[in-house]
C-alpha cells in the first residue's frame, strides 16, 4: 500500500514538530529548481508579509514562516 500524503494543512495543525519538518523536508527534497526558487521567493515575501495573499504551491511556504513565528492558523 502507497504511502498517503497528506496536506500541510494536516501536518501543521495535526502533527508534530518534527513531524511537520519531515514532511516539508520531502515536499522540497522532491521540487525542481525552478519550482525551489520559486519556494525561496515565497518565504521572503510571507516573511515580509504574512499577510500576503497565498497563490497556488505556495502553501508549504506560508505554513513553515507560520510555524516558524509561532502564528495559528
Amino acid at each position: 500500500m502507497p504511502k498517503r500524503i497528506l496536506s500541510p494543512y494536516f501536518y501543521y495543525r495535526y502533527g508534530t514538530e518534527g513531524q511537520f519538518e519531515q514532511a516539508r523536508q520531502r515536499y522540497v527534497a522532491n521540487l525542481s529548481e525552478a519550482q525551489k526558487k520559486q519556494y525561496d521567493d515565497a518565504i521572503i515575501k510571507f516573511q515580509a508579509d504574512g499577510c500576503s495573499p497565498i497563490r497556488l504551491g505556495e502553501d508549504w511556504a506560508y505554513l513553515t514562516v507560520a510555524k516558524a513565528e509561532g502564528r495559528e492558523i
